[in-house]
C-alpha cells in the first residue's frame, strides 16, 4: 500500500494449510507394526521446513523461532528454544505448547516433535555464575524410560567439557534430547533441542558393545559447530560436520584417553580412505554437485575431521586452543 524504509518493521502473517511431501512425517500404526506409536516430526536440513511452513529455506539467514502448537491431551509437543506456556483445552480435550527460541539460527534448525513421550529431567549448572541452570531434559516412550540414563547420563558433563573447550558457554535457553520411530538419520541437531532415533536407546547387554555416547557427543558438539556457527551454503557443511566429527572424538580423549581418541580417528581416516579409494575423490569444500545431500559424505565428516587434526598439530595446542 506504501513504500517502506529499510529501517522500518513489516509484520506479515499467513494462513495456509499444507500436504507436505517432505519435511514434516507423520508415523501411525500400519499393517505389520500395529503397535507403532502415533508421531510427528520434522527434518529440516537440507531444505526442507518451506515443504510445511512458508519461510526463506537456506543456511545464509538467521531468525528467531516461535512454535505454538495444539495436540491432544495424551501427546506432547516439543520444539526449539524455552516452554512458555503449556494450556489445557477442556472444551476439545486438547493441550497447546508454546515455545520460543529467542537466539537467531538459520531455517533448517527449526524442529517439532509430537507424540507420547515420558519427559526425564536434568540440568547444567556449569559456566557463567551469573548464569541460571539449563534445563536438560530427555525424551521418550514411555516404556524407554529405563534406557535414559544408560544412553544419556553423560550429557552434562559433555555440555561442561565443549563449553570449556570452545570458550562458550552453551548458548541456549535448554537442551532436549527426543528420540523417535522411523528416523533416516542417526540424529539431527535442531537448535537446543535435537531430535536421535529410538535405535541408539540400547539395552543393558548391548550398551556394553555399543554405547549412545559418540552420537550424543557428536550431535550436541553441532550445538556450537553448526547452529551458533554455521556455514552460509552446502558447499561449506564441512565446517559444520567435520568440527562436530572432531570434537566428538576430543570428546572420547577426555573420557576414556588417548588410546580410545587414536582409535577413533583410525576408524575415521578408514572410512574416508575407503571412500576414496573405492568411490571418489573431491576436494572438501565443493559445489558440483546435483543435490546438497550428496556432500553429506566421509569426505565432509571423516576427511574433515583429519583436516583438522592436522590444522591442530601444525599449530600447536596453545595456538590451535587460542584459535578456537
Amino acid at each position: 500500500d506504501r513504500a517502506y524504509l529499510e529501517e522500518e518493521t513489516i509484520i506479515v502473517a499467513i494462513e495456509y494449510e499444507a500436504q507436505p511431501r517432505a519435511g514434516l512425517y507423520f508415523v501411525h500404526p500400519e499393517i505389520g507394526y500395529p503397535d507403532k506409536p502415533w508421531q510427528i516430526w520434522s527434518q529440516g536440513e537440507m531444505e526442507f521446513n518451506s515443504h510445511w511452513f512458508p519461510c526463506y529455506d537456506f543456511p545464509n539467514d538467521r531468525m528467531t523461532s516461535e512454535m505454538i502448537v495444539t495436540v491432544p491431551k495424551w501427546q506432547m509437543a516439543i520444539s526449539n528454544g524455552e516452554l512458555l506456556a503449556v494450556t489445557e483445552n477442556d472444551a476439545s480435550n486438547t493441550i497447546t505448547y508454546h515455545w520460543k527460541e529467542s537466539v537467531p539460527h538459520v531455517t533448517y534448525l527449526l524442529s517439532l516433535v509430537v507424540g507420547e513421550f515420558l519427559e526425564a529431567r536434568d540440568e547444567w549448572t556449569g559456566g557463567s555464575p551469573r548464569r541460571n541452570g539449563v534445563p536438560v531434559t530427555y525424551y521418550v516412550e514411555p516404556q524407554d524410560s529405563h534406557k535414559v540414563a544408560r544412553s544419556f547420563h553423560k550429557t552434562v558433563e559433555m555440555m561442561d567439557f565443549f563449553s570449556h573447550k570452545t570458550g562458550i558457554d552453551y548458548p541456549y535457553e535448554k537442551y532436549a534430547q527426543t528420540t523417535i520411530r522411523d528416523f533416516m538419520w542417526g540424529g539431527m541437531e535442531n537448535i537446543s533441542a535435537t531430535t536421535l532415533t529410538r535405535n541408539t536407546l540400547h539395552d543393558q547387554r548391548a550398551h556394553l558393545d555399543y554405547t549412545s555416547d559418540g552420537l550424543v557427543a557428536h550431535e550436541l558438539a553441532h550445538q556450537w559447530w553448526g547452529d551458533l556457527l554455521t556455514c552460509n551454503n552446502w558447499n561449506h557443511i564441512w565446517l559444520n560436520e567435520s568440527f562436530a566429527t572432531y570434537f566428538d572424538a576430543l570428546y572420547v580423549d577426555h573420557d576414556m584417553g588417548n588410546d580410545e581418541f587414536i582409535m577413533e580417528m583410525q576408524q575415521n581416516r578408514n572410512r574416508y580412505l575407503k571412500e576414496d579409494s573405492t568411490k571418489y575423490r573431491r576436494p572438501i569444500v565443493y559445489n558440483l554437485y546435483e543435490d546438497a545431500s550428496q556432500m553429506f559424505d566421509r569426505h565432509t565428516y571423516q576427511k574433515g575431521s583429519w583436516v583438522l587434526h592436522m590444522i591442530r598439530y601444525i599449530l600447536g595446542d596453545e595456538l590451535w586452543w587460542k584459535a578456537i
